[in-house]
C-alpha cells in the first residue's frame, strides 16, 4: 500500500470489510487529496475483485 504523497499517517485508520455479501471502505479522509482517495479506491477495487474471485470457486 504505498500511499502518493502526501500520504496519510500510519494512524490513520483504513478498514475493509466484507459483510452479508457487501464490500466496504472505511477510512479517515486526511489529508484531503485527489490522490488519496483515488489510492484507496484502487486498493478496495483490487481487494473486492480478490473476493469475488475467492468465493466464485
Amino acid at each position: 500500500m504505498a500511499w502518493p504523497e502526501p500520504a496519510p499517517t500510519p494512524q490513520v485508520p483504513f478498514m475493509i470489510v466484507l459483510l452479508r455479501g457487501k464490500c466496504y471502505l472505511r477510512m479517515q479522509y486526511v489529508p484531503a487529496e485527489t490522490t488519496t482517495i483515488e489510492h484507496a479506491t484502487a486498493i478496495f477495487t483490487a481487494a473486492s475483485e480478490s473476493a469475488l474471485a475467492v468465493f466464485r470457486k
